[in-house]
């Protein structure tokens, strides 16, 4: 096998090993959702738009991703989908510190809101993912 060949197939590997975890991350997200619907523990307004916001970030990147693994043998669009990922990031640091300011406060549901602290962790751990696959497209993901 080439070197080249070599690469490609470490770049397919890593890439598939991404998206595996966005799966099992989305399947975690699913049985916590689940969970919390059995036991009827409601996200409150501000939670589902939090959740909608973060929802709509993570679908850009993977337009992007999605674009990009189309035109791979093109030019891969790299900035815009490290734009998407730093505002990932930035809403998921903006969400945590709203949530950690309302524990506590009367009335508040602790248990929803662990909930709702693990899923935009988690929709912030697939962006990681989709950046991760734009990157190894481009040449610039570090194998581990």
């Amino acid at each position: 096998m080439s070197v080249r060949l070599s690469e490609e197939v470490q770049d397919m590997l890593s890439a598939s090993s991404d998206l595996e975890s966005v799966g099992d991350i989305y399947y975690q997200v699913s049985k916590a959702v689940e969970m919390k619907n059995e036991k009827k523990h409601w996200f409150n307004q501000e939670q589902r738009d939090g959740l909608k916001e973060m929802n709509l970030l993570v679908d850009r990147a993977f337009d992007v991703m999605l674009k990009n693994l189309e035109n791979s043998n093109k030019e891969i669009e790299i900035e815009e989908a490290k734009l998407i990922e730093e505002s990932i990031n930035k809403l998921r640091s903006k969400l945590r510190k709203k949530h950690l300011k309302t524990v506590g406060i009367e009335g508040y549901n602790m248990k929803a809101g662990m909930v709702y602290s693990d899923i935009f962790s988690s929709l912030e751990k697939v962006g990681d993912h989709i950046i991760n696959i734009t990157e190894t497209l481009a040449g610039e993901h570090e194998l581990n």
